[in-house]
């Protein structure tokens, strides 16, 4: 063998280790930096560009059944979804990555001649390289998956924790403003009501707005509008609320949830007067309105009873009596008294409904409310009505009622809200004695409050027995003698004001 040989052999297995090893060392870098790469391309396909042709998802994320129309949030399940698709994308180009790096070295392998002298130490380092590194690769991968789950875990964590305290600092503010929302119509306690999508061509019903599953802040209508979730934020004012309860769905026009509520139930035999009671109450609340306080419809179903009330009194038509067969509807007014902020419920309820405990049995506001009222007729009761003279008799007989003596009515009312939990220490109760305007002051109390009344209550009504029970049910029991429209005597003021301060809301 001559020198030039010997020199090309020894050239050539220095080129072979150099070629070797450089291979080896790109190998190497190309596994490890590749891994972390493929990885990051995941994440980057997934989570932001969403190319198509990416394989489909064998993890898919499903929204509980029964839930809200709305767009999950994303770290209540989507998130987790995610990270599960970025793995499986990550090992899918993974395996891409392997392939194509085996198929190269087997043809730098193959090649031939000279070419395949050059190729070949470089394809033996190159595959070494790459062989060498697996084990670091696949820590790398382990780690960029963990780093992104505590990542995932963290966000879910700060979010759902966020939703929580929202929620918490939500229903912390309600309690301290002694705000307790009522359904007008079922009168079920609304822990939050239900909402509407302000999307006038969807109007789905979300049923719990509040932070927590579909967002924190806001959530999206799954029609794409997006709607507040707090009471905090202006679900009240710019949401229009339905009852919660998916047997009553009524709307709420009211706005629950602004202010406080105030329920004064009426209660009290047929044809008692209960009716033009309420009414009377509505107007002197609206005749108060001066600099300060502000007086008005709460909702659509008030404006029109209202109006009704207003032109059958015009035209001098009897007010028709409150049907018994379906439950009663609170009338409802938002008031605005200085620095107090209302939202008053007025109930009446078809006098027939106090008759047994039966059928008072589906009145849950008698156990939610604090002050209430009772009406009784003066007329109706028989031992007053058989003193008056005969004449007297016959000029009042259109206005008497054939009702029950009070006593039972009574009786079974402060029974059922006893038995439906109202306490003692909180109750208030305004006796009303009505047809002050057509018994006059020659057989009335000639007062509409204090002592005279309650000294006629007992002695010419009969009503002393009734007076002893309700002040043992009650805390504070005030009588009225009152007619049912304005009149400078005997005008509904004193128990409007009496009403209202019973409530914390003194209109003086």
């Amino acid at each position: 063998m001559d020198a030039f040989a010997v020199a090309r052999s020894i050239a050539y297995v220095i080129y072979a280790v150099l070629a070797v090893l450089a291979g080896a060392a790109a190998g190497t870098v190309v596994c490890t930096v590749q891994t972390a790469a493929e990885y990051l391309i995941g994440c980057a396909q997934v989570l932001v560009l969403r190319p198509g042709g990416l394989p489909d998802r064998k993890s898919v994320f499903t929204p509980p059944a029964g839930g809200d129309p709305a767009r999950p949030s994303y770290f209540y399940g989507p998130a987790r979804s995610d990270l599960r698709y970025v793995r499986q994308v990550f090992w899918s180009r993974w395996q891409d990555a392997a392939g194509f790096w085996s198929e190269a070295v087997g043809d730098m392998l193959e090649m031939g001649d000279s070419s395949g002298a050059a190729a070949g130490p470089l394809a033996v380092g190159l595959f070494s390289g790459l062989v060498v590194a697996l084990p670091f690769a696949a820590v790398l991968a382990a780690a960029a998956g963990l780093t992104h789950e505590v990542l995932v875990d963290a966000a879910t964590v700060s979010v759902r924790g966020t939703a929580t305290a929202l929620r918490a600092v939500d229903g912390a503010l309600l309690r301290v403003r002694h705000i307790k929302m009522r359904c007008v119509a079922c009168f079920e306690r609304l822990p939050y009501p239900a909402y509407l999508c302000p999307n006038r061509e969807c109007r789905d019903i979300h049923w719990d707005i509040r932070p927590g599953p579909y967002g924190v802040l806001r959530r999206t209508c799954h029609c794409g509008q997006p709607m507040p979730t707090l009471l905090l934020l202006g679900s009240a004012r710019k949401l229009d609320a339905i009852c919660s309860y998916r047997a009553c769905k009524q709307p709420l026009e009211h706005r629950p949830g602004e202010e406080r509520e105030v329920i004064f139930p009426i209660f009290g035999a047929k044809g008692a007067g209960k009716t033009l009671l309420l009414y009377g109450i509505i107007k002197t609340l609206e005749g108060s309105v001066r600099p300060g306080i502000r007086v008005e419809t709460g909702d659509a179903f008030t404006a029109s009873r209202i109006r009704d009330l207003d032109s059958a009194l015009d035209e001098d038509y009897p007010v028709p009596a409150t049907p018994a067969a379906e439950l009663p509807k609170a009338y409802v007014l938002r008031l605005r008294i200085g620095r107090y902020r209302r939202i008053v419920q007025l109930i009446d309820a078809a006098g027939e409904l106090f008759y047994s405990s039966q059928r008072s049995a589906d009145l849950l506001y008698l156990g939610t409310a604090s002050t209430f009222v009772l009406v009784i007729d003066p007329l109706s009761i028989n031992d007053f009505w058989d003193r008056l003279p005969s004449a007297e008799r016959d000029r009042l007989a259109a206005d008497r009622s054939v009702a029950p003596h009070p006593q039972p009515v009574y009786q079974q009312t402060a029974d059922r809200i006893t038995e439906m939990g109202g306490q003692r220490a909180s109750r208030r109760l305004a006796i009303v004695l009505s047809r002050a305007d057509v018994i006059g002051k020659k057989f009335g109390p000639g007062a509409s409050t204090g002592d005279g009344v309650r000294k006629w209550a007992e002695d010419a009504l009969g009503l002393a027995g009734l007076m002893r029970e309700a002040e043992s049910d009650f805390l504070d029991v005030a009588l009225f003698h009152t007619a049912p429209l304005a009149s400078k005597e005997n005008c509904l003021t004193d128990l409007v004001h009496w009403l209202m301060r019973a409530e914390g809301t003194p209109l003086d």
